[in-house]
């Protein structure tokens, strides 16, 4: 790889892949670059302490580090614990399965140790879950403007 002038020849021209957040050379499918994702970590947990109300609340990883004035039986954040599956409510405690990042072009939260999954929410159950990204209305949540920590799904 290299920086070049655009001459629009086909081993310059590259290919969006959205399900690997990566562009691949058309002509050589496998030479790929990975789209760079920085965010903060962050736990998520129920709006208004409900489980299906559609808004989540979110606090950064160093938030939950340094916060020890609040009981933690009192706040219970979305754990992950396999793919295609409904999340369950734990203890906030600052592990892999509760981190997520959220990726402010897509909306989507991607868990935090593996990008390839996203919160979903179904509509159906009233309910969060984990599923590979397909990058539908379901995955995608927004800040609401009067509250930038709470996000809502359409």
């Amino acid at each position: 790889f290299g920086a070049y002038a655009c001459e629009y020849e086909s081993e310059l021209m590259f290919d969006w892949d959205a399900l690997a957040h990566r562009f691949c050379v058309a002509a050589v499918p496998d030479k790929c670059v990975t789209q760079l994702l920085v965010a903060t970590p962050v736990q998520l947990m129920p709006g208004d302490g409900a489980t299906a109300d559609g808004d989540n609340h979110s606090r950064t990883h160093n938030d939950a580090d340094s916060d020890t004035s609040k009981s933690s039986d009192a706040e219970k954040c979305f754990s992950f614990s396999s793919e295609n599956n409904l999340l369950s409510l734990l203890d906030c405690a600052a592990e892999p399965r509760t981190l997520w990042e959220h990726d402010g072009v897509s909306g989507e939260f991607h868990l935090s140790h593996d990008k390839s999954l996203c919160l979903d929410y179904f509509h159906d159950k009233r309910a969060y879950g984990v599923w590979r990204c397909h990058h539908i209305d379901n995955e995608r949540f927004t800040p609401r403007p009067e509250a930038p920590a709470v996000f809502c799904v359409p």
